[in-house]
Order: C-alpha cells, then structure tokens, then sequence
C-alpha cells in the first residue's frame, strides 16, 4: 500500500488540480505522483535544495617566497560552486574544484587555491565562499607566513620602557609581539626568570597583583619560535612622591626628631640631677 501524505501538510486548489507542499523539507524530497481513476497522470521530482555549508578551510604555514596551498570543502544542495576572494571583494583566479562523494543527503565540493611566491604582504584575509541557487556562505582564512618574533616598540600602543607604581598598588608590565608559529614568551626579572607565557593575542601581560619592593626592577620580555627570537626591557619604578607627600613625611620626620631630642634633654637632666646628690 502507498504511502499517504500526512493531509495536515498539503493543501488542494480545485480546477487545476494543484497541490501546494507547505514547510518543505528533506522528507518532502523525491517523486510526486499525480493520480485519476487510479491512474498516473502526471508525474514531478521535486529537489528540495539544503544550502552550502562550508565544512573546513585550511591553508599550509610557509616561509617567505614559498606556495601557499588553501583547501575548502563544503557541502549543500544541489552542488556549491567554490570560489575564492580577497579582502574587499576581489575574486582571485587560477583555483581548482572537484566533486567529492556525497554524504547524508548532500552534494560535497572541494575547493584548492595555490598562492605562489607568498610575501609578507600576504598576511592578508582571504575568504571561501560555496555558492547554489540557494545563497552563499562565506568563511575566512589567512595565508600564514613563518616569521621570526618581533616586539612591537610603539609608545603609543603602550609599550613604555618606564613605568612607575607604587608598593602595595596594582600595575602591569605589557609587551607586543608577532610572528609564526606563535612564539612562547620568556619574562625575566634583572636577568632573573620569572615565568613562560602562551600568547593568546599579539599582546601579553605581567600582571602584578600587589606591588612590593622586590617587584622593582628591569623586566625582559623574550618571545621565541622555530626561526628566532626578540626581547624588549621595560623598568619598573617606585613612583616618585608628590610635594605634598614630601612635605609630610618631612613634618612627620621633624615631630620624631623634636620628640627625641625632647627625650635626650630630659634624659641629661636626670643625670645631672643624679650626679649633684
């Protein structure tokens, strides 16, 4: 016996004998038989489209003046077309796709851009994009160039070769640093070591929660990879006191020494007395 489409889905125009499928889905997918007095009068395969997805991108780390090999995959219905573009927009020619096998239901591509002579310059986004009738889904990768560790020195980015804090405040010694593969940081402390840090983003911080005279001093930041490494050295300093705190303790300073010289005098006094007797 055939089976029945739930009637709770569909809906009948009289006269022309229309059908309408309402929420379509993979299920709904296939040979639609049209039947009168028990007989096929018109037949329709409907192809429910699913719309790409793009499944990985991937791209090979390179040193400078090597090929960059980029891979996309993706998947949808009917087949996406794989494309490549630069930031901005520009379609980059010269990429190759192929079919891979089917997988749940879906049409599979894969997609293989080779940029040649890579150069620094080409840390740049570059984005696969898989294409259908359905629309157009987008992801975005970098071509990875290897490079040795370099520590950004820009004051403005607050990189300070001097920083001052007070004891028991809160301060932070901060370091920039690029390159590829990720470098580990070193962080040293008047040469010495004080800890390894994995970076997360370009910059990294030495937090320090509660400052003590100990924590004054030269801090070095080293960075390191497979292909070199650079350091940076910042100072931190006892922040210099105010006038006013100046002032202060020399108030608190002169009452101390009024107070031990009233003390001294006093002290004379008894001895004399003591000696007269």
């Amino acid at each position: 016996m055939e089976q029945l489409m739930d009637l709770g889905k569909v809906s009948f125009t009289s006269g022309d004998y229309s059908l309408t499928i309402q929420n379509v889905d993979d299920d709904k997918q296939g040979l639609w038989n049209c039947q009168q007095a028990g007989r096929i009068v018109a037949s329709y395969n409907l192809i429910v489209d699913v719309p790409p997805e793009i499944e990985m991108v991937s791209s090979s780390p390179v040193e400078v003046g090597e090929d960059s090999t980029l891979i996309c995959q993706a998947s949808g219905r009917p087949r996406p077309k794989i494309y490549w573009t630069r930031k901005g927009g520009e379609t980059i020619d010269g990429a190759k796709t192929i079919e891979l096998a089917d997988a749940d239901g879906v049409q599979r591509s894969q997609g293989t851009l080779v940029v040649q002579n890579v150069t620094k310059s080409m840390i740049a986004e570059i984005s696969c994009n898989a294409q259908s009738r359905a629309t157009t889904a987008t992801q975005t990768t970098d071509v990875n160039v290897k490079s040795a560790p370099v520590v950004i020195t820009e004051e403005g980015l607050g990189m300070t070769k001097r920083r001052y804090a007070k004891v028991g405040s809160a301060t932070q010694v901060s370091c920039i640093v690029q390159g590829f593969p990720i470098p580990t940081v070193r962080w040293w402390l008047d040469e010495r070591f004080l800890r390894i840090d994995e970076i997360e983003d370009e910059r990294i911080k030495l937090s320090i929660k509660e400052v003590k005279d100990a924590d004054f001093g030269v801090y070095k930041c080293e960075p390191s990879n497979e292909l070199g490494s650079d350091h940076f050295k910042a100072v931190l300093a006892r922040l210099p006191k105010t006038t006013n705190e100046a002032q202060t303790q020399a108030r608190k300073s002169g009452q101390n020494g009024a107070s031990t010289q009233s003390v001294n005098l006093l002290t004379l006094g008894f001895l004399l007395a003591y000696l007269l007797i």
